[in-house]
């Protein structure tokens, strides 16, 4: 359903840049898996690093404070923290290993 939706939506804008007479070129490439292949493994490991450290740090700061409840809001705030600091780490690391990697001419 998602992928109907965004092909739905991608088809509308590419129609709308061609009503207002602009060149859609960067809409014409097919979007694949495996344009972005060389980069998922690193960005997975990296938020799930994150989310380890989050985790382990709302167990750290729950336990010693003598929280005695299964689950505290500020679990899952670190959680979403920390993944998403893993988030932003990965896509800076992926910004310097495109910058090292030759440039294929299409």
């Amino acid at each position: 359903m998602l992928t109907f939706a965004l092909n739905y939506l991608r088809y509308k804008d590419r129609q709308a840049m061609l009503d207002k007479g602009i060149d859609p070129g960067p809409f014409n490439r097919k979007l694949t898996i495996e344009q972005g292949s060389r980069s998922w493994p690193v960005t997975l490991s990296i938020t799930s690093i994150g989310i380890g450290i989050g985790l382990l740090i709302a167990y750290i700061i729950t336990h010693s404070s003598g929280f005695t409840g299964e689950s505290h809001p500020i679990n899952f705030s670190f959680v979403a923290i920390f993944g998403g600091l893993g988030l932003f780490l990965s896509e800076i690391i992926q910004k310097k290993l495109n910058q090292k990697l030759p440039q294929n001419p299409a």
